[in-house]
């Protein structure tokens, strides 16, 4: 089956990685794959030689809707050219406009949202531009059973289709011989809706008393805010900004403990990526996403959204606790299997298969 996929960038983060997970097993699959992102910037995750890439950047024009007009024209322009069976667009911005760009060519879309409809903070008319605009879509594709639930009276088509993982599921039981590192993993620029400046918070309370622990955050962006709040609470020598590291999983299986502090999430793929590695997670319980990985106290902490005490209490018990930490991370390596690459790309040969019945 031809397929063309548009992101606006593959520089780093959950989307791009599924992305590229996603390319790269259709392409095993004999799939003829077409990828339209922007490729002035780096791609941040290793594709198969035999996905065609195709560059989609905006212009530099200072008019807002005049870059906007160009942009939409470069969408219908390479859907026109590649003459796909499917397009897949991900993430709701770029969703819009390839749906809007696409209108009168007659090929199927679907449209893969990586963030919640609930939890992100949206104004009234984003939120119902967002619901219009996807009901132009054959698919809507989303992450959580708390989406579906949200949309299945408002949007016609809406499919649960989680994140794989993209990592091998590490079987070994370690914690023991693992180092006393906490980490925590997003974008930078992203930094209040991952929650990293409460995470420095919460660890700048337990820092002085577990000294031979460290707190890593990795990710790509601009470290200013986060340098200003690690000087602020002096934890130079207790946190560390790592920055975009491409062996995540080699990363999870040296350290004990994962954080997931985000303010809000779609379905965080870097929390099911820590549990595949068997490191001891605890997460805020944010409206959509941790919630449908952990299972509380057995494969995992939930904590009360935004809880900043309970979660320092959370993080405390797991460096205290090496049974617990133990515990939860053969549980936890155990509960992700549902995630599985080949479980996850079946459903979409099967989405894919299905619309191509209903366009015979």
């Amino acid at each position: 089956m031809k397929l063309l996929f548009y992101i606006s960038s593959m520089r780093g983060g959950g989307a791009e990685r599924v992305m590229s997970i996603l390319c790269n097993e259709l392409i095993k699959r004999n799939h003829e794959v077409t990828l339209a992102t922007n490729l002035s910037f780096p791609i941040a995750y290793k594709l198969d030689d035999r996905v065609k890439l195709v560059n989609l950047s905006p212009d530099k024009k200072r008019n807002r809707l005049l870059r906007k007009y160009n942009y939409m024209r470069d969408i219908h322009k390479i859907a026109k050219k590649n003459n796909p069976d499917i397009i897949i667009s991900f993430m709701w911005q770029l969703n819009a406009l390839v749906l809007l760009s696409t209108l009168g060519l007659s090929i199927p879309v679907i449209v893969s949202e990586h963030t919640n409809f609930i939890g992100k903070k949206m104004s009234f008319c984003q939120k119902m531009s967002r619901l219009h605009i996807n009901k132009l879509t054959n698919f809507t594709t989303v992450l959580t059973k708390s989406d579906v639930l949200f949309l299945k009276n408002k949007l016609t088509n809406v499919i649960l289709m989680p994140n794989p993982l993209s990592f091998p599921i590490y079987k070994k039981n370690n914690m023991l011989q693992r180092k006393k590192i906490i980490i925590a993993i997003g974008s930078l620029d992203r930094y209040f809706h991952k929650g990293f400046d409460n995470l420095i918070k919460i660890w700048s309370e337990l820092a002085y008393k577990y000294p031979e622990w460290e707190l890593e955050i990795y990710g790509s962006g601009d470290t200013q805010r986060l340098d200003m709040l690690i000087g602020e609470y002096q934890l130079f020598e207790s946190v560390k900004l790592k920055g975009f590291c491409q062996n995540l999983d080699e990363v999870m299986r040296q350290s004990s403990i994962f954080v997931l502090s985000s303010r809000y999430e779609g379905l965080p793929m870097v929390l099911i990526e820590a549990m595949s590695q068997g490191c001891a997670c605890i997460s805020f319980d944010c409206n959509t996403g941790p919630r449908d990985i952990i299972e509380n106290r057995i494969s995992g902490l939930l904590i009360e959204d935004q809880n900043m005490a309970e979660m320092k209490n959370g993080l405390e018990q797991l460096i205290v606790d090496s049974t617990l930490r133990e515990s939860l991370s053969l549980r936890a390596v155990k509960g992700v299997t549902m995630f599985n690459v080949d479980n996850i790309v079946n459903k979409w040969e099967g989405l894919f298969q299905s619309l191509k019945r209903d366009n015979k």
